[in-house]
């Protein structure tokens, strides 16, 4: 494939994403209560990266970094596979929401510690802590 035909296929790839991005924000959709309806906020949140990641793409492909791009891809791919999973079931997804957030606050709680353990002592022990609030 020409570098002329690369750039009309990336090109397409732009304007399939940022069409798509167009069509959910005409839904214009509002949350809900986070408490009472977290997929709401999950779900939103998960969309909005995966349109994030997807609007980058394109401009990683110009930069001739398609390395980088796949990276960003997989991601998305996660997302999807992520949605997919609170999703699958309507009567369980609260539950999955629930369980989806708690297990992230665990991760992140799991990795802040080994941070500030890691700086400890150091200039930047605060900040993380700081961060970390």
């Amino acid at each position: 494939m020409t570098r002329a035909e690369q750039r009309k296929e990336i090109a397409k790839v732009a304007r399939f994403v940022r069409a798509a991005e167009r069509e959910i924000n005409a839904l214009e959709i509002i949350p809900h209560e986070p408490y009472k309806f977290p997929f709401d906020i999950v779900g939103l949140a998960t969309l909005s990266k995966a349109f994030a990641l997807a609007n980058a793409c394109p401009k990683l492909l110009r930069s001739s970094q398609s390395d980088k791009t796949y990276a960003l891809s997989r991601s998305i791919v996660e997302c999807a596979a992520n949605l997919r999973y609170l999703t699958e079931k309507r009567d369980t997804q609260d539950a999955r929401v629930r369980k989806f957030v708690n297990h992230h606050k665990a991760d992140k709680s799991y990795w802040a510690h080994y941070c500030l353990e890691s700086y400890a002592g150091r200039p930047e022990e605060q900040e993380m802590r700081d961060y970390v609030q």
